[in-house]
């Protein structure tokens, strides 16, 4: 066989051999682009503080405005306000504003930063000792010259300076509208700006790719810091006081001022309405809750506007120093040295001590004039719209009249209106005008649906024995005094007392209580969900044959049949329904459909 045949063979053999082929791998998916923000999206963004751009001054003064939308471009990343590090060469301090010529190496750029003009304060005189004879003498020519003191600038000439502000265009060049200047506080600062803005310039401002609205990053606050803010109290009062801590767990009613402290500008209708619908509203929570009423008033910050009082001299119900007794009949039958307020027969039943809870009960309007803050409270109110009336009586008189005689006997009536409060004769005018001032009261209380009528118990009328009352307006310097025969009022501490006697030292006698007078009851969420659940459970009888359960807006139209109901709103039953929800005696459905938990 020769060699060429060889070759051949071996050709023809080589070439019937098949190679597999390569399996294709599948084209990896593109990620998903994100999409361009537009220029209000940018707008949007660059008012955010996170969008102060760090850069140069050369860098503000080559920024490219953007067409649309009021905002620069720093190479591909947009801006309106920046932050700059440099060196002050230039203040010129003007009426209203102080302009700092900055530089920082590589441009100079001025700065304007507005003042806030502060009036001198009346209750500070010490400050005029404080002073210089040369900035008094200062002060003194600009007012002579009929000019107001010049600003003072934040810094001067040489120091180095952090400015953060908005670009703005200025006639050919640019200025920087400074919302902070603040000073340096290292040498080094500069150097490290330096430093900053050319890293970003390398790796954010002069990169490829498109500009991107970055997502704002939310960090979590430390477990470290939720434990500090909860408890904030310190750890030995919270051991010394177990019940204390306990107590502060219950919603406190809402603080006011008490109404001996008021000035005559806020004596006024509206502000009696709110202080007796507040007396309402925590009148039978402070009979419920005493023990939490007295730990609260004890700590809270609002007993700073307390009047003192003087010391008394009946021993306190918490003292437990013992004490000399008096001599005594021993025949008389012995009664406890004191009692607590629980043990009061509110509810018409005998007390059970810390057992019984105190019957809900309705408030009379004779009831209401009978609270000693609140008779004064009223008596102040009258005394002072009949001072402003007569005041406007006295402008219109004076602006209408021509001459000075007609002023003067225009002005006697108004005189003599004002001064008849004080007159003997003046007692009847005043108290019509104080029961007119309650009517109003209770009638706009109702219209807008703060109190229902009541028709269940009533609190009784204070008798001659019940001295010592207690109430929500506690003084830091009383606590609550509790006696067994105390049935009634008082909102308010011994503190008050003289607030009787700052006026006048006239005594309004109030008339006898009519005969089957009528009640209110403040329109509370617990008390009103009492009354939905009762209505919740009606129509739920009465929807198996008619297929409409109980919604909001069918309680409200049940509830709107009877006078009695007219002027309660959507959100009162609302809230009403929430309490249920919350102390899970109801709940409601995706349809806002409601039934009661049995």
């Amino acid at each position: 066989m020769s060699l060429t045949s060889i070759i051949e063979h071996t050709t023809s053999t080589s070439g019937s051999v098949f190679l597999t082929p390569r399996k294709r791998r599948k084209p990896s998916p593109e990620p998903p682009s994100e999409p361009v923000p537009t220029s209000a999206d940018i707008f949007n963004w660059v008012l955010k503080p996170e969008a102060t751009a760090t850069c140069f001054i050369r860098d503000v003064l080559n920024l490219r405005q953007n067409a649309g939308e009021d905002f620069y471009w720093l190479k591909r990343v947009p801006c309106r306000n920046v932050k700059l590090v440099g060196l002050i060469v230039g203040v010129q301090i003007l009426e209203k504003r102080i302009i700092y010529t900055v530089d920082d190496g590589t441009a100079v750029i001025d700065c304007q930063h507005r003042c806030a003009n502060t009036p001198p304060s009346p209750t500070k005189p010490s400050q005029s000792k404080s002073k210089t004879k040369t900035d008094l003498q200062a002060k003194n020519q600009h007012l002579a010259n009929g000019l107001a003191p010049l600003p003072k600038p934040l810094a001067r000439i040489g120091d180095h300076v952090h400015v953060s502000g908005k670009v703005v265009q200025h006639f050919e060049s640019r200025q920087i509208i400074a919302t902070t200047i603040e000073k340096s506080s290292s040498s080094n600062d500069q150097p490290l700006h330096w430093k900053e803005v050319l890293e970003l310039h390398n790796t954010y401002y002069s990169s490829s790719e498109p500009f991107i609205i970055p997502t704002p990053i939310l960090i979590p606050p430390e477990p470290n810091q939720l434990v500090t803010q909860v408890n904030s109290s310190p750890v030995a009062s919270a051991t010394a006081s177990p019940a204390k801590s306990v107590a502060s767990s219950h919603q406190s009613p809402r603080k006011l001022r008490h109404p001996s402290k008021l000035r005559s500008r806020d004596l006024t209708g509206i502000t009696f309405r709110i202080y007796v619908k507040h007396f309402m509203d925590n009148y039978h929570t402070m009979l419920t809750n005493p023990d939490t009423t007295d730990a609260e008033d004890s700590n809270s910050d609002s007993d700073c506007f307390a009047t003192p009082t003087k010391p008394s001299r009946r021993p306190r119900l918490d003292d437990q120093t013992p004490r000399r007794r008096s001599a005594y009949d021993a025949t008389n039958t012995p009664r406890p040295s004191r009692s607590g307020i629980l043990d009061v027969d509110v509810s018409g039943t005998s007390g059970r001590g810390s057992d019984s809870t105190p019957q809900l009960r309705g408030f009379t309007l004779s009831f209401l004039r009978r609270v000693p803050e609140l008779h004064d409270m009223a008596r102040r109110v009258v005394k002072a719209e009949t001072k402003r009336r007569a005041r406007d009586a006295k402008k219109k008189t004076t602006v209408k009249g021509g001459s000075a005689n007609t002023n003067t006997s225009r002005s006697i009536p108004s005189t003599s209106a004002s001064a008849s409060t004080s007159m003997p004769g003046s007692e009847v005018s005043t108290a019509a005008r104080m029961k007119r001032l309650w009517r109003s009261t209770i009638v706009h209380l109702a219209k807008e649906g703060s109190i229902v009528l009541w028709e269940g118990p009533v609190y009784p009328l204070p008798t001659d024995d019940d001295s010592i009352f207690g109430g929500p307006w506690k003084s830091a310097s009383q606590s609550l005094s509790r006696t067994a025969n105390t049935t009634a009022i008082s909102v308010f501490s011994t503190a008050s007392e003289r607030s009787s006697n700052d006026d006048d030292d006239e005594e309004v006698v109030l008339s006898d209580p009519e005969a089957n007078e009528e009640s209110y009851v403040s329109l509370s969420p617990q008390f009103f969900a009492i009354e939905v659940e009762k209505v919740i459970k009606s129509l739920a009888a009465g929807s198996k044959s008619t297929g409409k359960g109980p919604t909001k807006q069918r309680i409200l139209a049940y509830f709107r049949r009877d006078d009695r109901w007219q002027q309660i709103g959507e959100w009162q039953v609302q809230e009403a329904l929430n309490v249920l929800r919350n102390e899970g005696r109801a709940w409601d459905d995706r349809h806002g459909v409601w039934d009661l938990i049995l």
